[in-house]
């Protein structure tokens, strides 16, 4: 079957047609399409990046490999809802900028935690808190290297 190469494929509403380009009357490739396929391809990437092999096949997950499992299982079900939503909007924006501004909303949601507690009059958690907000501040500079990767071809690594 042949694949769809438009810069912006616009994908046919009728049903007879899911998954179809308008313009080109071809499938998107799965390779650069958000589909289930390429989530799963990223989150086991991250997976074995951020866990040994001992702790991923270990009879017991660690409370760090739930806690990302209950992360990838969120991502997923907010990307899977926003699917038909937003399609391939992610052809035509600046990602990478996108990730910055949501990982400093991030860090904001952080800091609106500690906010209400002392409202409340409870503990204020700055130690979690803190440490949540310093690892936005490490994705927004590492989204940063991946905008200029994108745009000039620099590599950090």
């Amino acid at each position: 079957m042949r694949e769809c190469h438009c810069e912006k494929p616009a994908i046919s509403p009728d049903p007879r047609d899911e998954g179809m380009c308008q313009r080109c009357l071809a499938r998107p490739g799965e390779a650069w399409t958000s589909c289930d396929a390429t989530m799963a391809e990223f989150y086991d990437r991250l997976e074995e990046a951020m866990f040994s092999l001992a702790e991923r096949t270990a009879p017991v997950p660690s409370a760090d490999l739930v806690a990302f499992r209950e992360f990838r299982t969120q991502a997923e079900i907010r990307e899977l809802a926003g699917r038909k939503t937003f399609g391939f909007k992610h052809l035509s924006r600046d990602n990478p900028r996108e990730a910055t501004e949501e990982v400093a909303d991030a860090s904001n949601y952080i800091l609106f935690s500690l906010m209400d507690a002392r409202r409340k009059g409870d503990a204020e958690e700055w130690s979690l808190a803190l440490t949540a907000a310093k690892h936005a501040a490490l994705a927004h500079k590492w989204a940063l290297a991946l905008r200029a990767h994108s745009y000039s071809g620099f590599s950090p690594s």
